[in-house]
């Protein structure tokens, strides 16, 4: 026999034993009703119009019906319940079911109970401490393990009814994974306990220092981050001093070429009246030779420490006074050629 056809005969059966009893229910008597909803979603929706409005099709409430519906029990398909009810809620029928939404409520012992996001029991475990002693052999309840509870009181326990074996005088070791070690961060396991987790690298340029550590940090941008990635190291700034071999050498063969230019441009200021010198173009000759001195002074900017100002007129200052020799220069390879 269907589970359905004997849960109607049941139902039968109550509704009558309770008319038949005048102490039950003095001067009420109940009815019922049975609509097939045959798997059909207009079927059922059409059912339920008529539960509501008697032998008519019309959405509306029957003036000639006495009776009251006094529940509605939509059976043991979720799909179909929502639906059902979701029009029974036009014609301000009680619903039950914004009652079960709630996740979270106490049971009539008084304990907490969790669903989660699927409406599933969550679990909640006890720590039992076995005793077994000669003629004695016991499970106690020490405490408990919620892991939805408010923070730092997931965990309930109850040490002093903790009784070790004779001769251990440590806890016991028991965790689900290994500490994450420096360079490491912790990473919940879903669906498991909160002591299970994974242990990630740190992505790069990011350090941890201590073990079980759930976040990275950054190094600061004059830090880089070990291989190991357990702390920041300070970065070392390399530079052409002036006390360098190289750095020597440079300064030197720079104020060399110049004192050799300012030599040359000394011989024009002086013998500037010959007929082979003003021919020669005076203006172009002097911007040359004021270019050739600045081209090797901004040599010096790239020794010694840099700064902000030294870094800002390295490329700058040689590139504009690099770019005036060159031109200068070709203009005076242009004047000297249409002079011949």
């Amino acid at each position: 026999m269907p589970n359905s056809y004997q849960n109607g005969l049941a139902f039968i059966f109550a509704i009558e034993e309770i008319n038949k009893n005048p102490q039950l229910l003095p001067n009420i008597s109940l009815g019922y009703e049975f609509h097939n909803f045959l798997y059909s979603h207009w079927r059922m929706l059409e059912s339920s119009l008529i539960l509501l409005t008697g032998q008519n099709k019309i959405p509306n409430y029957s003036c000639g019906r006495e009776s009251k519906s006094v529940a509605v029990l939509t059976g043991t398909s979720w799909a179909t319940s929502a639906q059902i009810g979701a029009l029974l809620e036009l014609h301000k029928f009680p619903q039950l079911h914004p009652f079960l939404k709630n996740i979270q409520f106490e049971n009539p012992a008084g304990y907490q109970v969790n669903l989660d996001d699927r409406r599933k029991l969550d679990v909640v475990y006890d720590i039992l401490n076995f005793w077994n002693f000669p003629g004695l052999r016991l499970k106690v309840k020490l405490g408990t393990f919620n892991p939805h509870g408010p923070p730092g009181q997931k965990l309930s326990l109850s040490d002093d009814m903790i009784e070790w074996a004779t001769g251990i005088t440590e806890t016991p070791h028991s965790v689900c994974c290994e500490s994450c070690h420096p360079g490491f961060r912790k990473s919940p396991q879903e669906g498991k306990a909160a002591c299970c987790f994974d242990c990630i690298c740190c992505p790069e340029n990011e350090v941890t220092n201590d073990t079980d550590m759930e976040q990275c940090v950054k190094c600061p941008d004059d830090q880089y981050a070990t291989m190991q990635q357990n702390y920041c190291l300070q970065k070392s700034m390399t530079f052409l001093s002036h006390e360098d071999p190289m750095g020597k050498i440079l300064a030197r063969t720079t104020l060399s070429l110049n004192v050799l230019t300012a030599a040359v441009l000394g011989l024009f200021v002086k013998h500037k009246d010959p007929p082979t010198v003003k021919a020669n173009n005076l203006a172009l000759s002097y911007t040359l030779l004021f270019s050739l001195i600045f081209c090797f002074l901004c040599s010096l900017l790239f020794i010694g420490r840099p700064i902000t100002a030294t870094y800002t007129l390295q490329q700058t200052t040689f590139g504009v006074v690099f770019t005036v020799a060159v031109f200068h220069h070709l203009g005076q390879n242009y004047h000297c050629g249409t002079g011949l």
